[in-house]
C-alpha cells in the first residue's frame, strides 16, 4: 500500500495513512465468506508499516495466503481477497500494487495407483498405519501441477505422504522436524513401486 506521509499532529489531514488501509485489509479479509462447496482459508502471515510514531504512514505490506480445495474454491477466494484489498486502499486515498508469489490447482489421486501403492507399503512391512483415502490435506499444492499433467497425457497419478509422529509435528513452526527414518521408508516405496511398474 502506498499513501502519503505527514506530521500525525501538525498536518495530519495531509496524510494518506497505508497503515490504516492495510490494518482494514486485514480486518476484512478475515471476514469473507467461505463457501458451501468446500473448505477455504486465508491468512495474512506478515504487515509490515509505517515509518515513525508520529508519522502518517506512506506505506504498508502485507504478505497474505488464499487457498482452497479445489481450484474453483481457490479462485473464489482469491478473487474475493483482491477485492478487499483493492477497496480498502481507495476508502483511504492510498494505492495498492499486488504482486501474486505462488499458486497451485487442485488435483485428485488415480484410485487404482493409490490401491497399487498401498499394496506395495504393506508388502514392505515397514508401516504401522496405511491409508488410501483423499485425506484432508491442503488442497492445492505446487506437486498437483505435475499429477494434472500425468492425467492430461493418459498416465496415473497419487499423492503419497509418509508419516513421521514426532508428538505433533508442526508444519511452518520453529517446532517441525522430521523423522528421518521416513525418509527411508520413502526411499523403499518408490524403489518397489518402480519395479512392480516395470516388471
Amino acid at each position: 500500500f502506498k499513501g502519503v506521509a505527514s506530521h500525525a499532529g501538525g498536518s495530519p489531514h495531509k496524510g494518506e495513512n497505508a497503515l490504516l488501509a492495510a490494518a482494514n485489509a486485514v480486518i476484512n479479509l478475515y471476514a469473507i465468506t467461505r463457501h458451501s462447496d468446500g473448505p477455504t482459508r486465508i491468512n495474512v502471515g506478515r504487515m509490515n508499516a509505517g515509518t515513525g510514531r508520529n508519522v502518517i504512514a506512506p506505506n504498508a505490506h502485507l504478505a497474505v495466503e488464499t487457498r482452497g480445495q479445489t481450484t474453483d474454491l481457490s479462485e473464489f477466494m482469491y478473487e474475493k481477497a483482491m477485492r478487499v484489498i483493492n477497496h480498502s486502499a481507495k476508502m483511504h486515498g492510498c494505492e495498492v500494487e499486488i504482486k501474486a508469489m505462488g499458486g497451485a490447482q487442485s488435483a485428485s489421486s488415480d484410485e487404482e495407483l493409490a490401491v497399487r501403492v498401498s499394496n506395495v507399503a504393506k508388502e514392505a512391512n515397514v508401516f504401522s498405519q496405511i491409508d488410501i483415502s483423499q485425506g484432508k490435506g491442503g488442497g492445492s499444492e505446487d506437486y498437483t501441477y505435475m499429477m494434472k499433467r500425468v492425467q492430461s497425457n493418459g498416465g496415473q497419478a497419487t499423492f503419497m505422504g509418509l508419516g513421521a509422529d514426532l508428538g505433533g509435528w508442526a508444519h511452518h513452526t520453529e517446532l517441525f522436524d522430521i523423522d528421518e527414518k521416513a525418509l527411508t521408508n520413502g526411499v523403499m516405496i518408490f524403489s518397489l513401486m518402480a519395479y512392480y511398474l516395470l516388471k
